[in-house]
């Protein structure tokens, strides 16, 4: 599309860090982009923050339909997000995206200049995210508090108080602090990122050389349904009518794949499990495949688990409570990204076809997880611990101590020093407060049998994004 051109009295239009010219005319002429705040950092509507279409009307289907790898569905509300704005950097490598991540802008002028000092980049073995993680990751801690640390390597008031939130601290307690750091950097990279891609797909729904008009972009609404829960409602877009149906393209769901609205009735024979995190908007391992075949490797857990001490593993838990605290903690870490709570109903008939293993708390869960933490080599497994290490899938309690404080422990100390304290709980019917329980399918092969096992049967429920208290 052509850049038109400026009237006598107005300022050129120039490109912006990753924008050019004519996208930022686009979006300033659609009131996504207000004023620009600094350099690489403009002032940008709230709006952005709700999931968009890219063009395509019959993007999914609010019916069931026999392809339909998955449902979707969105929690929450949007409507306040019309008359917020926030700080959006326009670059993803620079000092306005490092403030993003959470450093102090002193830190993050620091950060940025040992980048641009770097020398050749192709020499350079680190992305700007990683040598951004350089920060702190092999920094020790020593004697200073987890809020000290935090504050001595240049995070802001504000990330660090939402790392160490006391609501979420049976969450924060499952892993170390430099865990928990990195983990919400790269979330909020990844969603400035996602963001920028939202604004490449408004600004190219311009690209006629038609000068769009501001008009409101979809406003998601609190309905009652028949399942209890909200649905949304949706207003034009631009100069295009948006559809819900449309939205998760948005979200990097394949075309036809996917079924907007509640999710399925429970299945007779199957375990429904659940996930909180945040959205896991990475194009290069999405959850659902062009093909529409479900894809879980893509959210697995490093090794280092309850249950895994050197496979990869994937987590889920039959309690939705429980998901719904690594839900909130996601949230409060990165308010600008949408958060899931991702549901799989997996058929009795596909667990029964494994080895499976129990572990409740007792001595022998003390002492797994105690190796399993510390990354034990198999070799290093005492023999008695054979099955729980060959198992394809465990059913066990879930242990909320931070790994560090596991890792001090001595090994003939471990049966006294771990205690029911050591377990996470989370508040269940009746405000009862019950001890949470996982499962754990171990093994990357495992995991794509799941998946496949899970076809049809996954819903996610996406709950908005709330950067405005």
């Amino acid at each position: 599309m052509s850049t038109s051109t400026p009237h006598p009295d107005e300022e050129p239009v120039t490109a912006e860090g990753t924008f050019t010219a004519d996208e930022v005319k686009v979006l300033e002429t659609t009131g996504f982009f207000r004023v620009k705040s600094s350099n690489n950092k403009r002032k940008v509507s709230g709006l952005l923050l709700t999931p968009s279409d890219s063009g395509a009307s019959d993007y999914g289907s609010r019916s069931s339909s026999a392809v339909s790898s998955a449902s979707m569905r969105l929690r929450g509300s949007t409507s306040a997000l019309s008359t917020k704005d926030f700080d959006l950097p326009t670059s993803s490598e620079s000092v306005a995206a490092l403030e993003f991540l959470g450093f102090e802008k002193p830190t993050a002028q620091q950060i940025f200049t040992r980048w641009e000092m770097r020398g050749d980049p192709d020499d350079y073995p680190y992305s700007f995210l990683e040598h951004a993680i350089g920060q702190f990751e092999h920094r020790k801690q020593n004697d200073l508090s987890d809020s000290e640390f935090m504050k001595a390597v240049g995070f802001n008031q504000e990330i660090r108080e939402a790392i160490l939130d006391p609501q979420c601290y049976s969450v924060f307690s499952t892993e170390n602090l430099q865990y928990w750091m990195r983990d919400t950097m790269t979330s909020r990279f990844a969603t400035m990122e996602h963001l920028h891609n939202r604004c490449h797909a408004i600004a190219s729904r311009g690209g006629s050389g038609k000068q769009l008009h501001p008009k409101k972009r979809p406003c998601i609404g609190l309905e009652s349904s028949a399942q209890g829960g909200p649905s949304i409602t949706a207003t034009q877009l631009s100069a295009k009518s948006m559809s819900v149906s449309t939205i998760p393209n948005d979200l990097n769901f394949p075309k036809g794949k996917v079924r907007f609205g509640p999710p399925a009735a429970a299945l007779h024979d199957h375990l429904t499990l659940y996930k909180g995190r945040v959205a896991h908007t990475d194009p290069t391992s999405p959850l659902v495949q062009l093909d529409g075949t479900v894809r879980l490797s893509g959210i697995n857990t490093r090794s280092g688990g309850d249950f895994n001490s050197e496979k990869l593993a994937s987590y889920w838990t039959p309690e939705l409570a429980t998901a719904e605290l690594y839900r909130f903690y996601a949230h409060r870490r990165n308010n600008y990204a949408e958060t899931w709570i991702i549901s799989i109903q997996v058929p009795n008939t596909f667990l029964r076809s494994l080895r499976k293993e129990d572990l409740w708390y007792g001595s022998d869960w003390k002492q797994y997880v105690y190796l399993c933490r510390r990354e034990t080599p198999h070799l290093d497994i005492p023999p008695r611990f054979n099955k729980l290490y060959s198992a394809e899938v465990m059913e066990g309690h879930i242990c909320s101590r931070l790994p560090h404080l596991i890792y001090k422990i001595k090994q003939e100390n471990v049966q006294s020093t771990i205690s029911e304290e050591f377990l996470l709980h989370c508040e269940g019917k009746n405000g009862q407060v019950k001890k949470t329980t996982q499962w754990a399918f171990l093994g990357g092969d495992v995991v794509v049998h799941l998946s496949n096992a899970v076809q049809g049967k996954l819903h996610i429920d996406v709950h908005a994004a709330d950067p405005f208290p």
